[in-house]
Parts: structure tokens; C-alpha cells; sequence
């Protein structure tokens, strides 16, 4: 049986002692104990703050002690907090969840400090005005999350001789907690009821506006709050619908600019502007790669980057490197879209330009794998493989030699399969020429990985070699010795030519008289 601390006993004896109350004053014995109840109060609060549970005290009336319960909002057995007496609060256990959050402002409110989400429930004060007689409230706290700051967002921008209409999205986390409202102008008022001009969808989140030029009220601003936090973004439409200010606005149009980028590092998107003219402010936007709304990311003036908010996606990633080019830093495969910049030179004249990035991921080192080896006498015939992982924008090529050169077009020697992974080769034994080259890459980066197949070609097909260099070897000796038996051969007739010429010389009487005939 497992032993109960103090703070358990102490609870169960205060659960006992009011159900010991209660069944003498339903019996009628209410001379000994009377309980007086009050209704719940709610209590609100917010994470990381503090909140008051002051206890309603007749003034006159002395309390000899308080004594605090707590029921989990998330269900699950109540607890003893402390008792507060002789203006001394005692804690069941410091050590507890609780810890050190809990002291007592006064003799009748109890306050809990840097508040957690799992502090909601139901809090009990039973106040002893006497032995007998005692009086119970009950407080309610909710626990909530700070409002995080939205975002404003906007599409489908298009424009009319009389104005200009567009979607604005208020972006936030999607939490029944969370309220989202609308306002427009500046000071924020509340938004007319016209429906030709306001149109609301997506419980409250997107915002269809029709916004006429000789309109004063430019600003719209989504406001996001709950019970105890509110956090708001506005939103001016002159960023993208050009006002009626007497005179015809007047854009100038560049064609788009392709910047490529690699994961983790950086890209510049550098504005054309004439020497000699003036830039008054510089707007960017920014519309995803996957589609979706565009959203805003900053306005530059006077040499200041003014970004909408330091904590979205883009962070500090954003600054200007000079006072036309922007620069966004440890780039991200998201980062991939249509970033425009609208480079204004007085109220009514503005130039656009666009900058597509694709952010690319590092090309990863292939691997080159072999297969079908076969050798004839004349050389190797084998099938390499250069393995990477199945991204489209990876480009396979192949290379042969040391240093790596372009493979010859001869069809009879190497040929490619269709996705150009594989490389069927005959290789006819050239050792300075047996290194095959896999090249991996995309338009910023590249990998590559040799093969030498004179590791696999020499192994294999070592018997068929060996016989090629007996034979050569046989064919060699043959040679030499048919050489040098034409030498003795001719030799040995030159001996005998000169040893007759000397016999001749030397005896010539003798020999005439050897070969004289009778007549």
C-alpha cells in the first residue's frame, strides 16, 4: 500500500471535513456549520503572465484561514495547493508543478505568475471564517497564447479606368481561439457595408476589395485577437494600385530575369536604373514558385529596407546591398518565385522589373556501378551505371581519359541508353585510355565519378590476354630463328665460295694438271 504524502492527507482531510460538513447541514444541523457559495468567476489570462484570484470578503469580517484547491481543465483528479494563515501561505511542494509560482498579494488574493497552458482549470477557495462556518469560490482560468502577428497577403490584381480590385488574405494560424476582423483607413475604422465594394470569405480571412482611385482610405488592416492578446497588418493598396492624383500613371516594363540559386547560399537581384536618375523608394513583392497568394516583402527609402515583418518566413534574410540590389541569404527551395521590384522616380512614374529564381538543391556525389562484362581477344565489352538520386533537373553525361575529355562519336565503341544513365562500352585494352568519367549536374552545380576499366577488364579477361602474348611470343621466335637460318644458309655458301678461290690461288699447276683432258 503506498504511503500518502502530507499534501494528500492534508487534501483528504479537506475533502473529509467538507463532506462531513455537507452532511450535517443536509441533515438540519446547520447550528454547527454554515457554507456559503458564490457563482464562478472566469478568469482570463495570457502565457507567460500572471493573473489574481481575489476572494469576495465581507469587510468587518475576520478570516482565520484559506485554504485553495485546483481541478486540471484537461480532466484528471484535484489537487491541495496551500493554506494561507497568520499571513503565511504554505505550499503543499515547492518542487511541484506549480514551484515557486504561487504567493498571496494580500490576506484574500492568491496570484500565480509566469502562467502555463496547463495552469487552466478550476481554482476552489474555502475561506474559514470560524471552526464551523466557511465560505467557498470558485474561479475559472483560461490560459491562452500570445496573438501571433499576421500577415497580409494579396492576388488576382487587376485594374480598371475607375480603380483597381484585389484578394487580400490575413494569414494566421487556423485556431478557434483566434477572431479575424477587418478595418480600413488610417486611424482603423470599421469597413462600410457596401457590398459592391467589401466582400468577405473563408470565415473572415480573405478580403475581395474594389477600391476606387479617388477613394481617401488606401490603408486596409487585418486585426487578429483572442480574449487576452490582439496583434494587427496593414495593408496600403497604392503599393499596388496606382491612385488617381491628377495625372496618368505611367509604367515602364522590363522583360523578367532567370536567377539561379543553390540551397544555403545567395542571390542579388540587381535593378536597371540610368545613371543620372533619381530613385524615390523601391517596393518588392514576391509570388511563390508553387503558387498561391504573393505577398509583400519591403519598401527601400532613404537607404532604409522597411520590412513588414522581421519574424515571417524571410527573417533577416533580406537586405540591400546597395541602393538598387536586393539580397536574399541562406536561400531555401520555397525562396523559388517571382520577385518584382516597382522602382518609383516621381508620384506618377514607375518602372517595373522581375526577377524568376529557382533555387536548386547541391548536385550529390554519383556513384558508377558495373555490369555485363564479357572479353573477346580484341578487348572488354561492359555496361557502367552512374547512379543518382531521381531528380529531373539532374543532366547525365560521360567523359573518357585522364584528363576527361568528350566521348568519341563512334557508335560501334559506346552507346547511351535514353535517360543517358547507362554507358555500354567496348574497351580495347589501351591502358592510357581505360578511365570512363560520369558527369552529374544541374545549372549551379556539378559532381563527377571515374571508373578505370582496366580494374575489372585486366581480371576477367587475364587468360585471354596471356594467350595473346604466347602466341605473339611464338610468333616472335619463329621469326628469329627463320632469320637466323637464312643467315647460316647464306653464310656457309659465301664460306665455301671463298675457300674454293683459295685452293685455285694457291695450287693452280696442280689443278691444271688434275683437269687436263687427252686430245
Amino acid at each position: 500500500m503506498a504511503l500518502c504524502t502530507s499534501g494528500e492527507i492534508r487534501w483528504r482531510i479537506f475533502l473529509t471535513k467538507g463532506l462531513f460538513f455537507r452532511l450535517l447541514l443536509y441533515s438540519s444541523l446547520d447550528t454547527l456549520s454554515h457554507a456559503v457559495e458564490n457563482p464562478t468567476h472566469q478568469v482570463k489570462g495570457i502565457l507567460g503572465g500572471s493573473v489574481l484570484f481575489p476572494a469576495n470578503v465581507s469587510l468587518g469580517i475576520t478570516v482565520e484561514k484559506m485554504e485553495w484547491g485546483f481541478y486540471p481543465q484537461g480532466g484528471g483528479r484535484g489537487y491541495w495547493l496551500a493554506e494561507f494563515s497568520h499571513g503565511k501561505l504554505e505550499h503543499q511542494s515547492p518542487t511541484n508543478r506549480f514551484e515557486q509560482r504561487l504567493d498571496m498579494v494580500d490576506e484574500t488574493t492568491l496570484r500565480i505568475k509566469d502562467l502555463e497552458l496547463d495552469d487552466s482549470g478550476i481554482y476552489n477557495a474555502r475561506i474559514w471564517l470560524t471552526k464551523t462556518q466557511f465560505q467557498e469560490q470558485r474561479f475559472s482560468l483560461t490560459v491562452y497564447e500570445p496573438v501571433p502577428t499576421p500577415q497580409i497577403h494579396f492576388q488576382e490584381v487587376s485594374q480598371t479606368s475607375e480603380g483597381c480590385s484585389v484578394t487580400l488574405q490575413c494569414q494566421a494560424p487556423r485556431k478557434e481561439e483566434f477572431s479575424i476582423s477587418w478595418k480600413r483607413g488610417n486611424p482603423p475604422r470599421a469597413l462600410g457595408n457596401s457590398l459592391d465594394e467589401y466582400q468577405l470569405s473563408d470565415s473572415g480571412r480573405n478580403l475581395r476589395v474594389f477600391w476606387r482611385k479617388d477613394s481617401s482610405d488606401s490603408a486596409f488592416t487585418c486585426l487578429l485577437t483572442n480574449s487576452v492578446d490582439q496583434k494587427n497588418a496593414s495593408f496600403d493598396l497604392l503599393k499596388i494600385c496606382p491612385g488617381n492624383d491628377g495625372e496618368q500613371v505611367r509604367a515602364v516594363e522590363n522583360p523578367t530575369h532567370q536567377v539561379k540559386g543553390i540551397l544555403g547560399g545567395s542571390v542579388l537581384f540587381p535593378v536597371n536604373v540610368s545613371l543620372g536618375i533619381t530613385v524615390e523608394k523601391m517596393e518588392w513583392d514576391f509570388y511563390p514558385q508553387s503558387g498561391g497568394l504573393g505577398f509583400w516583402l519591403g519598401e527601400f527609402s532613404h537607404g532604409k529596407l522597411e520590412h513588414p515583418s522581421p519574424t515571417d518566413r524571410f527573417g533577416q534574410r533580406l537586405d540591400m546591398v546597395n541602393e538598387t540590389t536586393l539580397r536574399i541569404k541562406d536561400l531555401e527551395l520555397d525562396d523559388s518565385g517571382i520577385y518584382n521590384a516597382r522602382i518609383w522616380f516621381m508620384k506618377s512614374r514607375f518602372q517595373e522589373q522581375s526577377f524568376s529564381l529557382t533555387v536548386y538543391e547541391p548536385v550529390p556525389t554519383p556513384q558508377m556501378l558495373h555490369q555485363e562484362v564479357s572479353n573477346t581477344l580484341e578487348g572488354c565489352n561492359v555496361t557502367l551505371q552512374c547512379q543518382t538520386p531521381g531528380r529531373e533537373e539532374l543532366k547525365v553525361s560521360w567523359e573518357r581519359g585522364n584528363p576527361p575529355r568528350a566521348l568519341e562519336s563512334s557508335l560501334d565503341e559506346f552507346q547511351l541508353s535514353d535517360s543517358g544513365r547507362q554507358l555500354h562500352v567496348f574497351w580495347n585494352t589501351i591502358p592510357f585510355d581505360s578511365t570512363l568519367t560520369c558527369l552529374v549536374s544541374n545549372p549551379v552545380s556539378e559532381k563527377r565519378a571515374s571508373f578505370d576499366l582496366s580494374h575489372i577488364c585486366s581480371s576477367i579477361g587475364g587468360e585471354h590476354i596471356g594467350t595473346q602474348k604466347i602466341l605473339w611470343l611464338i610468333y616472335g621466335l619463329s621469326a628469329v630463328f627463320f632469320l637466323l637460318g637464312i643467315v647460316t644458309v647464306v653464310a656457309k655458301c659465301q664460306w665455301r665460295k671463298m675457300h674454293q678461290r683459295e685452293i685455285v690461288r694457291r695450287f693452280p699447276e696442280r689443278l691444271s694438271q688434275l683437269f687436263r683432258f687427252p686430245v
